[in-house]
């Protein structure tokens, strides 16, 4: 009697999640706490829409794969998902104690909360990275180039809906004591 064994064996795709994270500081240059503010004001490079804004965390979701074609089946082989993430955060310049000590106790609030978004995006990213990975094999590769950019923006949309509700739920931080006018009162 013959026996024939036959190993099915199945094998995820190879995925690579590469983040790229940085922080670029702007300097803020203050003499007296009644001129901290207009120095940030001033001195910061970051606006939403045209309102100037103290910090803020961009990024940028991207991602290949390869995928191996055979009789009539598409399957993914390989991801690589890019995530480049900047932070734009002040950094103070002053001599003043009373400039200090506001800054000590608003500044970690405010860069705590810009990596609060972060996180989301880095976790969007993963999500991302995931669901590529474990796309099903199809017949035809186009058909799975199409799924794999759906993904992507489902994905890109989930993540600026969650951004916004952030932003709407902490009234942009304010809940967070990210605001610098609630420590200068």
């Amino acid at each position: 009697m013959r026996f024939i064994l036959i190993f099915l064996v199945s094998f995820s795709a190879n995925a690579e999640l590469e983040v790229i994270e940085k922080t670029s500081n702007y300097p803020v240059i203050a003499d007296s706490i009644t001129d901290l503010k207009a120095a940030l004001d001033t001195a910061s490079p970051a606006k939403i829409d045209d309102d100037v804004v103290h910090a803020s965390t961009t990024y940028d979701i991207d991602f290949q794969f390869r995928f191996n074609s055979r009789s009539r089946v598409c399957e993914v082989n390989k991801v690589t998902t890019t995530l480049g993430l900047q932070y734009t955060l002040p950094k103070l310049d002053s001599q003043n104690d009373e400039v200090k000590k506001v800054w000590s106790n608003w500044f970690p609030r405010l860069a705590q909360y810009q990596h609060q978004k972060g996180e989301l995006v880095k976790a969007a990213a993963r999500s991302l990275d995931d669901q590529l990975t474990n796309l099903p094999e199809v017949g035809k590769c186009q058909k799975l180039k199409n799924q794999a950019e759906e993904l992507a923006a489902k994905t890109k949309n989930e993540l600026a809906t969650q951004l916004r509700l952030l932003d709407q739920k902490t009234d942009f931080g304010r809940t967070e004591h990210a605001w610098l006018k609630d420590h200068l009162q």
